[in-house]
Formats: C-alpha cells, structure tokens, sequence
C-alpha cells in the first residue's frame, strides 16, 4: 500500500513538474509612447506632453483633467485649436480676463471647454468634456 501511495505521489509530482516547466506567460506588447501628445488612459482628452497631470475627475456626464505646464497660454491655445480642429470640432466661445484664458469647442452635443490659469512660472491648465446644454440652439 506504501508503494502504491509513494508511486501515486512521485506521479503527480512529476507530471506537475512539467506542466509548470512548459508554462509560459502570454508576453504582453510594450504600449509605444507618442511624442509631443499625451492622452489619459481610458478617456478623450488630450494634454501636451511633459505637462504634470494634477487631478482626474469623471462624472456621469463630464471627464475633467487637471495638469500643469511650463507652455504659454498661446501655446495651450494653438495646441488645442489645430488639434481640435483636426476632429472636427468649432470653436464656441473664448473669454479673457487677467491672467486666466477660457474656450470652448463644441461638436454635435458635446462641449470642450479649455481654462488656463497664470500660476508663478507655471500655467494650470483644465480640460473638460462634457454635454452641451442646448446643442440645437447655437
């Protein structure tokens, strides 16, 4: 009976032994990274790269992002435009006063809406997309 038991354990072991030396992990790809534009991972907003991500907030209706930046508000400015204007979108509104810049974009029911804020030598940058309220009036 010993031998039966002891033979039945070398068995299992060995054929659990090559199952585990035959196993092999699918390899995941390396997800390239795209030089002059970054993109949050699971949403449709875009930010210039090297900018330092601050906060991200998503809603029912709206996804926010909060990042920092080096860039003039002109630059923000002409990023978004030609980026924006690539997909389609038109350019709604745009309000300046002191040191903080606010457009919008807008695309069939949705709204972009860009505020940039002076900081010290910094620029705060939030972007949101969202629902436009009363897209048919426009």
């Amino acid at each position: 009976m010993r031998t039966a038991l002891l033979l039945f354990l070398l068995t299992i072991s060995t054929v659990s032994y090559v199952y585990f030396v035959k196993y092999q992990p699918k390899i995941l790809k390396k997800i390239e990274e795209v030089k002059g534009i970054a993109k949050t991972s699971d949403t449709e907003l875009f930010y210039p790269a090297n900018a330092e991500r601050m906060g991200f907030n998503r809603t029912g209706e709206s996804t926010q992002i909060v990042y920092k930046t080096t860039k003039t508000q002109d630059e923000i400015q002409s990023f978004y435009k030609i980026l924006l204007a690539d997909l389609n979108w038109e350019v709604e509104s745009i309000s300046k006063n002191q040191d903080s810049l606010i457009y919008k974009f807008k695309k069939d029911s949705k709204l972009v809406t860009i505020m940039s804020q002076k900081e010290q030598d910094r620029l705060i940058v939030s972007v949101e997309i969202g629902k436009r309220l009363n897209p048919g009036s426009y």
